[in-house]
This record gives C-alpha cells, sequence and structure tokens, in this order.
C-alpha cells in the first residue's frame, strides 16, 4: 500500500533557534507597560514603565516612584524616555514631557524646568545632550558648562521630536512630517525627507545606512553618500510590510535589524542574507514574544535583547541560552503531530518518530515537511509506536500489543504474523539478516528477516528469569548486554547459548550504552551506574551527585567521551574522566520540548547528531555545535545588612564589637536566566579559600572577631563562564573599647598612676602619724606629679575613645595643665629649699609661676569665647614653648645654687624633658602632644609620643632624686633612732642604779620616824629627808616612762575590767595623803564597771593628777576626783584649789619641769607623763580655771574595745 503523503506547510524560524523568555509582574515588575530600557556602567538594567521606575539586578528590582508616559496612536506617541550617558548620568522624561536627571546615590530625581515637553534624549561624541520636543524644538545642554541653549525651535517646521541619532558629526532627527539632519559645527539643518503626512518614529544606524520608521508607513533607508530615505518593502523572496507602525529600531551585533511595532510584533531583517523573521505573540509557543505591542528594544552588555511590550512586560532573547533545536506541534500543522514521542529512526534526510498514541510521524527537519500515518488512512496496525529500527532498507516498527510491522522505501507497511499482538520496547540490527526484539512479557525473540523467529529466551526456557525485556546493547564479540524492567541485568553470549546474570545491578533498567571497556546504566529511579565487566566495580551516580533526575531514560555517546542522558528533568551531559564526574544539566531555558522525556526515545545518526523525544516534542543537536556564553558576568553586592540594619554601601564607619553579625546580598549582572548563575565569595581576615555557594546569592557571618575585612563575591553565568574582577565590600569591626590598643595605654597608665598615687598617700599618713614634714613634702610631690601625668597623657587618650571629640580633649587639658605647671613650679621650689639657697631665684620662680596663672586663665576664656580648637590643637608645643625656655633658665640656675646631690637629679630630668620636647616642636607641633598612645614594648606596656617621652623621663629620674632625699632623711632619722635608744637604755641603767640606793637611804629613814622619844626637831628634819627620798624616788620613775614614749617603746594593753573598782580603789590611797595635809578628798565614780583599759596607764594617769593636786592645794582645802562613762569614753576630772593660779601659764603646765617663775618650785615631769599617756590612748586632756582660784584638770579617754 502506498502512503497517501500530506505535506506540511513551509514554516520560518523554526529551526532558527529564536526562543523568548518573559520577565513580568509575576517577576517583581511594577508595571506591564514597558516604556524605556537602559543600562548603567556597573550593568544595572533600567525599566521605565507606566508606574515606577525599576532598576533590576538579576534577582530583585528596586522601584523609584515615577511614572512614564504611554500615549500610543497610529499617528503619533508620547514615550517617556530613560537615558544613560557616556559618563554614566542617568537621563529620564516623565509623566508628562518632564525632564529630570537622576541621583541613584539618594535616590531622587531632580527636575530640569529650563525645558519641558520632552520627547528624546542622546548625547554626541563630545559629550554635549541633546533634548527633542513635542513641539518645543531641540535643545543643547552644554558638557563644557552645563549651559542650556535652544538650537532648534518650532519655527523650523518640526512640530514633534521623536528620536534623535548622532551619526557621521551630525544629530539627525526623525520627527513629525520629516527626516532632518542638524550639524552643531554650523548651526545648520537640512531636510532629508518631507513628507507632511507623516511621522517619523525611530532610527537606527550601522556602516553606511540610517534606518528610520515611521507610524502606519513602514520602514526607510538612506545610505551616507546619497542622504536620501527609500521607502523598504523586502527582499525577492521575503516581502516586508508597508503599512505597519513601527515604534523602535535597534541594530544587533550579527547587523541584524530589529523592529517593534504595535500590533504586529517583531521583525528580524538580516540585510546579507535577504531574510526577514516574524515573530507574533502565541498562547501555545512558549518561545515566542508574549505580545504584539511593542515599544521598545535594548541589547545590553551580555548581547541579550530585551522587548518592552505595552501590557505584557518583557521579552528576551539570549542566543546563547538555547542550545538545542526543538519541534512541537505548535510549530506544525494541526495534522502533523511529534508529541508523546517513544522512537526515533532517521531515513535519509526524514526522521521517524513513534508516538504514543498519535501515530508514526515522518519530518524533514531543514524544510519541516513531513507527514504523520495513523491507523485507517494506512495499514498501520495501532497508534502507539514503541521503537523504530530503519536498516538502510526498511522501517522496522515496533507496536504497543500489536507486534511487528515493516515498511518499504515504497511506504508499504506489512505484518510480520509470527511476532504479532506483543509489545516490542526495543529493535536491534544483529546482522544485515538478523534483529533482536525486546518484548514485553515474552522474553528476548531474535529474528532473521528470511526465516522468522531464530531463539527465543525467557524464564521458561533459559537462564533469563526475566519475560519484560526493555533493552539490549552489543558487548565484546558475540555478546550482548540485556536490561529488564524488574530483574536488573543480564550478558547473553551468544556462541554458547548461555545467559549470566549480573547480580549487582538488580535494578529497573531503562537504557544500556556500552563504550567497549565499561557498561552504562540508565535506572528507573536510581541514577546512573557504571559497571566494569573486568573487575566487577560499580559507580553510582544521583541527583546527590548532581543529575537532574534519577530516570535514565537515554543515553547516547558523542566524539568526546561524553554521555548525553535524557530524563524527567532535561537533558544532562555526563564524562567521568580520571576518576572525576562532570555533570551539566540543560532545562526548558535551554530551547528543550519539555522538562520530560520518553523512554526509548533516543537515538544517534551517523553524523553524530543526537536526537531525544519527550511530551511535548523533539530536540537535536549536534554536541560540538552547542556553543557556550562567554560573556563574564559582573557582580555587584546589592544590600549590606548588620543584624537586621541595613548598612549604606558607601558607609565607612567601622563597626561597634558588639555589631558582629553581618549579612551580604549579592547579584550576578547576567540577566538571562539569573537563578543558574553561580557565586563563590570569601572573607578575608576569616576565610582561607572561596566558597561556592551555587546559586544563592545570600550569606551571612556570625560572631565576627575584631579587625578588618574584605568580602569578596564572584558569580558565573548559567554556562559557568566565571567573572574577573569580584566585587567587594571593606569593613572593620572596632576592638571593645577595653581592649584596644589606647585603652590598654589608658588602663596600664591608671595602674601606673595608681603606684604613685598609693605612694602619695602612704606618705601623707606616715606624716599624720609622725608629723615628718619629709613625708608631706614627698606625698605631696608624688600626688601631684600623678596629676600632671594624668593631664599630659591619660585626658587625651581617654577622650579618644569616650567621646571621640578631640576638641574637648584640647579644651579641658590646655589650662589645666597650665595650672598645674604652676603648681609644679611653686613645689619644686618649696621642696628643693630654693629659698634658703637664693631668695632672688625664689622669687622668681614665684613670680613666673603667677604668670603661668594669668596664662592658664586667659587660654580658658580664649577658649570659651572663640571655642577656636583648631588653633590651639595646631600650635599647642608653640604656646607652651616659654615654659619650656624658663625651664632651661630654672634647671641651670638650680644646678647653680642647690647644693646637695638633688641638683644632679633635678638637671638629668628636666634635660630629658626639655630635650625631648623640643625635638617634638622641632618635628612639628600637630604632632607634639596629639599624637596619643600606641600600643607596643618599648617600655613593656606602652610608648608615648616625642614629648610624652620626656615627661616619663622627667617622672623617672626626678622621682630617683626624690627618692634619694628620703633614703638619706631615713637614714639620718634611723641615727636619731638609735641615739634616742642608746640615751633611754643609758637613762634607764642609771635611774636604776640610783633607785637602789634611794630605797636603801627611805627604808632606815622611815625605821626612824617610827622611834619614840624623839624631838620636834629631830622629826622635822627625818620628815624632810624622807619626803624628798621618795620625791626623788618617784621623779626618776616619771622620766623613765617618758623616756620609754619618746622612743616608742611604751604601748598601751587594752585589758577588760572594773574600772570603777580600780579608781576607789586609788582615791583611797590618797585619802591618807590627803589627810596628813588636812584636806578633803571629795571622790564621785558613776558606771565604769565594763571597760576595755590599761591599768598601769590609767594608775599612773590619776595617780599623778591627784598628787599633782594634794601638792600644790593649801590646807584645809578640797580635792575633787569626779568618774563617770559618756559614749563610751572615761571623762576624768580633778579639781583643786591652788594659790597664785592666776599667774600661771596654763599653756605651758604640761611641759616637762614648767615652773612659772625662777623662784617658784617646778612643777616636774609628772603633768607632762599624763599628757602623753592620754594622747598615746586616744584620747585627750586638759587644764582650765574656774572661779576662787580652782584649777581643773579633765580626761577624756576610750574605754571600748580597739
Amino acid at each position: 500500500m502506498v502512503l497517501n503523503t500530506i505535506e506540511a506547510q513551509d514554516l520560518v524560524l523554526a529551526h532558527d533557534r529564536f526562543s523568548f523568555n518573559e520577565l513580568t509582574v509575576d517577576d517583581g515588575l511594577s508595571q506591564n507597560s514597558v516604556i524605556s530600557i537602559a543600562q548603567d556602567t556597573t550593568g544595572f538594567l533600567w525599566f521605565a514603565t507606566q508606574d515606577g521606575l525599576n532598576r533590576y539586578d538579576g534577582r530583585e528590582f528596586q522601584i523609584v516612584n515615577e511614572q512614564f508616559e504611554d500615549v500610543t496612536r497610529p499617528s503619533y506617541s508620547k514615550l517617556g524616555k530613560v537615558y544613560i550617558d557616556h559618563e554614566n548620568n542617568f537621563w529620564a522624561i516623565t509623566n508628562p514631557g518632564t525632564l529630570k536627571f537622576y541621583d541613584r546615590n539618594k535616590g531622587q530625581f531632580h527636575s530640569i524646568k529650563s525645558i519641558d515637553s520632552a520627547s528624546v534624549i542622546t548625547q554626541d561624541l563630545d559629550k554635549n545632550i541633546y533634548i527633542g520636543t513635542y513641539g518645543k524644538g531641540l535643545f543643547k545642554i552644554n558638557n563644557t558648562n552645563r549651559d542650556t541653549i535652544q538650537v532648534l525651535n518650532k519655527s523650523n517646521s518640526i512640530l514633534r521630536i521623536y528620536d534623535l541619532l548622532e551619526w557621521q558629526d551630525h544629530i539627525w532627527i526623525a520627527g513629525s512630517g520629516g527626516v532632518y539632519s542638524y550639524e552643531p559645527k554650523n548651526n545648520r539643518l537640512d531636510t532629508i525627507l518631507k513628507v507632511s503626512n507623516i511621522n517619523f518614529s525611530s532610527l537606527a544606524q550601522k556602516k553606511n545606512n540610517i534606518y528610520v520608521g515611521s507610524y502606519q508607513k513602514g520602514l526607510f533607508i538612506a545610505s551616507a553618500q546619497e542622504k536620501k530615505l527609500k521607502l523598504f518593502k523586502g527582499f525577492s523572496q521575503e516581502k516586508f510590510p508597508t503599512s505597519i507602525v513601527i515604534l523602535d529600531l535597534m541594530m544587533d551585533s550579527y547587523d541584524r535589524l530589529w523592529v517593534a511595532t504595535y500590533g504586529q510584533g517583531l521583525y528580524i531583517i538580516d540585510f546579507p542574507s535577504e531574510k526577514i523573521k516574524h515573530f507574533t505573540a502565541d498562547k501555545n509557543n512558549p518561545h515566542t514574544i508574549n505580545y504584539n505591542d511593542i515599544l521598545s528594544l535594548f541589547q545590553d552588555s551580555s548581547g541579550t535583547i530585551w522587548l518592552g511590550s505595552d501590557g505584557a512586560g518583557l521579552s528576551y532573547y539570549d542566543e546563547y541560552l538555547s542550545k538545542f533545536n526543538s519541534l512541537t506541534n505548535e510549530q506544525l500543522p494541526l495534522n502533523i503531530n511529534v508529541d508523546i514521542i517513544r522512537s526515533i529512526a532517521k531515513e535519509n534526510n526524514n526522521v521517524w518518530l513513534g508516538t504514543s498514541g498519535k501515530g508514526l510521524t515522518r519530518i524533514n527537519l531543514k524544510t519541516l515537511k513531513g507527514t504523520t500515518i495513523k491507523p485507517g488512512a494506512s495499514n498501520l496496525k495501532g497508534n502507539r509506536i514503541m521503537s523504530l529500527l530503519y536498516d538502510g532498507q526498511t522501517l522496522w516498527i515496533g507496536h504497543q500489543e500489536h507486534g511487528l510491522q515493516k515498511m518499504d522505501s515504497n511506504g508499504i507497511i506489512t505484518d510480520i504474523k509470527e511476532i504479532d499482538n506483543l509489545t516490542i520496547w526495543k529493535i536491534l540490527k544483529a546482522s544485515e539478516s538478523q534483529l533482536w526484539l525486546c518484548t514485553r512479557n515474552h522474553g528476548l525473540i531474535r529474528y532473521d528477516k528470511e526465516k522468522g523467529i531464530l531463539a527465543h529466551y525467557n524464564s521458561k526456557n533459559s537462564s533469563l528469569n526475566a519475560d519484560n525485556i526493555r533493552t539490549i546493547e552489543p558487548g565484546n564479540s558475540n555478546s550482548y548486554w540485556i536490561g529488564t524492567e524488574l530483574n536488573g541485568l543480564f550478558l547473553l553470549d551468544t556462541e554458547t547459548d548461555k545467559i549470566k546474570q549480573i547480580k549487582s545491578i538488580p535494578d529497573k533498567i531503562k537504557s544500556l550504552y556500552y563504550d567497549g571497556k565499561t557498561l552504562w546504566i540508565g535506572t528507573n529511579g536510581n541514577g546512573l551506574k557504571c559497571y566494569d565487566p573486568t573487575t566487577g566495580n560499580t559507580l553510582h551516580f544521583t541527583t546527590q551527585n548532581g543529575l537532574a533526575n534519577n530516570v535514565i531514560y537515554g543515553i547516547l555517546p558523542d566524539g568526546e567521551n561524553n554521555l548525553w542522558l535524557s530524563s524527567n528533568k532535561g537533558i544532562t551531559k555526563f564524562s567521568h574522566k580520571k576518576g572525576r564526574a562532570s555533570i551539566e544539566n540543560y532545562g526548558n531555558y535551554n530551547g528543550l520540548q519539555s522538562y520530560e522525556f520518553n523512554t526509548g526515545a533516543y537515538f544517534r545518526d551517523k553524523e553524530g547528531t543526537l536526537y531525544f523525544g519527550g511530551l511535548e516534542g523533539l530536540n537535536w543537536f549536534k554536541p560540538e555545535q552547542i556553543h557556550f556564553n562567554p560573556f563574564k558576568p559582573n557582580t555587584v553586592i546589592t544590600q549590606v545588612k548588620v543584624f537586621d540594619d541595613v548598612r549604606s554601601l558607601s558607609d565607612v564607619i567601622p563597626l561597634k564589637h558588639v555589631q558582629n553579625t553581618i549579612a551580604f546580598n549579592f547579584a550576578s549582572l547576567q540577566f538571562s536566566q539569573p537563578k543558574l548563575n553561580k557565586y563563590k565569595y570569601r572573607l578575608q581576615g576569616l576565610d582561607e579559600d572561596w566558597i561556592f555557594s551555587g546559586n544563592k546569592n545570600e550569606v551571612r557571618y556570625t560572631n565576627l572577631s575584631p579587625g578588618k575585612y574584605k568580602f569578596e563575591v564572584l558569580s558565573s553565568n548559567y554556562d559557568g563562564v566565571w567573572g574577573e574582577s569580584p566585587a567587594a565590600y571593606d569593613f572593620e569591626i572596632e576592638q571593645p573599647w577595653h581592649i584596644t590598643n589606647m585603652a590598654v595605654a589608658v588602663f596600664t597608665s591608671f595602674v601606673f598612676q595608681g603606684c604613685f598615687i598609693a605612694i602619695g598617700l602612704f606618705m601623707l599618713l606616715l606624716y599624720l602619724r609622725l608629723h615628718r614634714r619629709d613625708y608631706l613634702l614627698y606625698g605631696t610631690y608624688i600626688l601631684l606629679f600623678a596629676t600632671y601625668f594624668f593631664l599630659r597623657i591619660d585626658l587625651e587618650l581617654q577622650t579618644g575613645i569616650f567621646t571621640n571629640n578631640r576638641n574637648l580633649f584640647y579644651y579641658i587639658l590646655t589650662p589645666t595643665l597650665l595650672l598645674v605647671t604652676g603648681i609644679f613650679i611653686q613645689f619644686v621650689s618649696s621642696f628643693a629649699d630654693i629659698k634658703s639657697y637664693s631668695p632672688k631665684f625664689s622669687r622668681e620662680l614665684y613670680w613666673f609661676s603667677i604668670v603661668v596663672y594669668i596664662i592658664a586663665a586667659l587660654s580658658l576664656l580664649y577658649l570659651l569665647t572663640t571655642q577656636d580648637f583648631g588653633l590651639v590643637k595646631d600650635r599647642l608645643n608653640l604656646f607652651l614653648l616659654p615654659l619650656h625656655i624658663f625651664s632651661i633658665y630654672a634647671v641651670i640656675k638650680a644646678y647653680i645654687i642647690v647644693k646637695s646631690t638633688l641638683r644632679y637629679y633635678i638637671i638629668l630630668g628636666n634635660f630629658f624633658l626639655i630635650a625631648f620636647t623640643m625635638v617634638g616642636v622641632y618635628f612639628g607641633s600637630k604632632n607634639a602632644f596629639s599624637g596619643g598612645a600606641e600600643a607596643n614594648n618599648v617600655f613593656g606596656f606602652y610608648s608615648f609620643n616625642i614629648s610624652q617621652m620626656g615627661v616619663f623621663l622627667e617622672l623617672i629620674v626626678f622621682s630617683m632624686g626624690l627618692g634619694h632625699k628620703f633614703y638619706s632623711v631615713e637614714m639620718e632619722k634611723n641615727k636619731m633612732q638609735k641615739i634616742d635608744e642608746l640615751k633611754t637604755k643609758l637613762f634607764t641603767d642609771i635611774s636604776h642604779e640610783i633607785r637602789t640606793p634611794l630605797s636603801l637611804v627611805s627604808g632606815p629613814l622611815e625605821n626612824q620616824l617610827n622611834r619614840k622619844n624623839l624631838t620636834e626637831k629631830d622629826i622635822k628634819e627625818l620628815t624632810m629627808a624622807k619626803n624628798n627620798t621618795d620625791r626623788l624616788t618617784e621623779l626618776f620613775s616619771q622620766m623613765t616612762d617618758l623616756s620609754l614614749l619618746d622612743s616608742g617603746q611604751r604601748t598601751f594593753k587594752l585589758t577588760q575590767g572594773n574600772l570603777n573598782s580600780q579608781l576607789v580603789q586609788l582615791s583611797e590611797t590618797f585619802q591618807y595623803k590627803a589627810n596628813s595635809k588636812k584636806m578633803t578628798l571629795r571622790t564621785t565614780i558613776q558606771g565604769l564597771h565594763n571597760c576595755w583599759f590599761d591599768k598601769d596607764m590609767i594608775e599612773k594617769i590619776v595617780s599623778n593628777l591627784l598628787s599633782n593636786a594634794i601638792k600644790y592645794a593649801p590646807e584645809n582645802s578640797s580635792v575633787l576626783l569626779d568618774a563617770k562613762e559618756k559614749d563610751n569614753a572615761l571623762l576624768l576630772t580633778v579639781v583643786n584649789v591652788t594659790k597664785g593660779s592666776s599667774n600661771m601659764d596654763l599653756s605651758k603646765i604640761f611641759k616637762r619641769f614648767y615652773q612659772d617663775n625662777d623662784t617658784s618650785e617646778g612643777i616636774g615631769v609628772g603633768l607632762a607623763l599624763v599628757k602623753e599617756l592620754v594622747e598615746l590612748a586616744q584620747g585627750t586632756v586638759t587644764v582650765g580655771t574656774i572661779e576662787n582660784n580652782q584649777i581643773q584638770f579633765s580626761v577624756n579617754l576610750p574605754v571600748n574595745q580597739r
């Protein structure tokens, strides 16, 4: 039977790989009417819409709230514009015709009010800007002085200017009623074509021709030589319409003219090949443009061409994106079916496609002429063609459930009745006369074209324990690999007729390919496996290794040892070299008929062309002809976040140490299929190597340590071509203030000063305790120098840390430093006792310190009134220069007049101070005091600038001098202490030696007084001798106690007891003595039952006071002893009457051996002992007169535990 072939109509463009993608509001575009397109030098694309200006980075849109005019009529239009000039300045014409300049840093537009009704913008080679208008003429903004000049006005008969183009030193003008050429050099306007009823909309230029689009009147062309416009009607074989509305023209990089029309879609005119391609929107064809009303055209830096539509967003064409030829039903007449392909074969220039349910199709892929054969119109038994084989003469057809048929060269189809009603999954040529047939449920059949079935292998008659055979692949000599649906892999040896099961491959097998050494197995759900027949080793590759899908329908080799795999997720290029797998996946965006392909639908012809069939159609390609996109994309960092706060990309302020979590968003400025772009990044200062993030365009770093960092990121396009220059962002995280170099310097200085302050305070405490002037002077000096040191160094450092206000530092430091300097001068003068050496020099120092105080007051007043901190900062050393000059004079003078060893320390210390300060002035007054401190190990903690080095050395040397003086004073004190100890010992020994003879004299005298029959004279003389002996003994005891007090050997020991009882006993002891002098001793004691006191000390104090009262009181008088407890203290009062108390100098009564005149008897040392004992016990004793010649002694002693 001869086929009744139905030839397809001639179709253009289907095989030229023009495939368009779209970008709409669903992707983030602010509005779907894209009026104008531009690209800045960074690489961002800008889309002007009716509702917003969109900056596109490939992943996200940033929208500026600005509207653009969109008025389109058959004879004219008003469309907004965006334009980026050669200097990357951004210009826009917004609604209604307002010219604006866009500040991208601030995200704001600035209107240029001198020009209104603007329509178009361009720039010449001299960077002058030209602005066309609707009815207001042509304006020029001069690049040199930015002046705006109207070069053409409405009198030039150009009512509306729709487009401008700079070409051959002329500005070409497309306007209402004609096309014009303006020569700026001579300010001359030439008319190229003037037609009153035609409005010209757009201009494009290439080589020696200029192209002009019009409203409703088609396309015109003019050559550079003739400068005459001619209507373009097409070529001899292809015509171009002459009545279309053209809104935009663009020449691409291949010299093809793109023509955007309103209502008629897109035209592409290839003048060298004289071909015209026409694209219109078709909802059934996903690869064509998305709308027929096209407002704007633009080719970006990567070569991608963008089409802005009037309501459907953007379409874009990337010549490198579509890798494969594609054929689907949408490209063919309704009676030709190329979808749901299950088998492929090739006969000369025709490709046979077996479909699942839609018959058998023959198609010529060059002419796209073909036919679909179905049952009823032919002898074809069924619509489901599972396998095909063309053996050079005959096309063998394997059906689902209808067995095997063959078609001869005349198109006659005949049945193979031996193999009827079977499902034939695959047909393989075994030899010129034999075939292998893989069946469902009937095993493997070896079929001879003349003899019929030669062999039948199934689970019942052979070792092939499977009946559902999916595929078969030739192995080495006389062997075949058999892939089954459910039972894994088998190996058939045709010489021995034995079948061996490969137990290491138990998978459900879809496809096989043997390359002579290795068997590749495509499985149903378990990825790709590699089996080595020699070793039995198996390799396994799945989606975890990079495959797009784990169902491998087909495996085909190319000429470069690569495998091409079809799956449910597109086509994969796979190679395995030197133990490493390389995987590249391709999807719908690469021009595939669909993501999903089919079992058995793969074929490789003799020329190396690969064919894969799927649900929607056919793909075919030669692997060596696949071109990769060479564009190396720019990468930009689009956002930086510190925690959740967005940080300006131009912000260089260091981050605080707590701001240690930072996130980066970035984008690859390759806009075609941006989700396929890949990224790698690193953070210098943390990451050693680049980190690959796939298509993830954000990264977050947490808990970064303080330091300097540089974030870098690179991107690749969808073909893995990487950019060369990474986008970078430098930032710094500051140290916590308490561990910065400056803070360490401050803290170290605080410790240093603390040592001096502690020493100074200790010296002051010693002074308060021991009343030594040396301690007072040295302690005061240390405290003063610590203050001086603080002002000169620490104050600057601290203001730098805590306030960042250098003015505050100079505001406080300068007057205070001068003030302390004056105090310091006076102190040194006093400490070195300059006055004792030279009163004149002492006066000079005094008056100089006064001058310093005046300067301090004036500087403070100056700063308060003028706040001219800069002058003080810049001239601080020069401001203090007179102080240093006088210091030179003072040091030399001090060296001359000071005779002690202190002179050497003074001269050395001040030499360091003055020398380093002068060097600081010499090297620059700006840095002498304001340099602060930087951490290093010069002195083990930190170093200062030049002047501060002098201060430090002066402090060290002068402290050494003071230490030397202090040491000398201490040596002298120790010497005196040893002399006192020697004197005390000598006095104690002498007292002991004297008191012994006195006691020997006192005893016999007392015995004699006790004798009877003594005369009055004898009693008087013996009593006088006895009294003087007792007095002398008492005096020696008191002097011994005083000597112990002077030497510091006398201490008091507190014990707890009844003080009341002891005072009663003491008063009773003196009662006899009072009675003997005819006196009355009255005692009043209250409380004092539980006290802490030194018994010996209390006894000596009370005894001396009572003894003194009784001694100096007249006969027949009274002595009063009053004792009581108040506020944990003993209040003791002794009152007696004395003669001549008004003549006594009571302020001297506690002096040793005091007497009020030369003839009176001295008081002795008893009261002096009382005073020193009371003070030792931390109490007080006072004396005063009261009425009637009475004298009162009052003692206040603590009686608590202390």
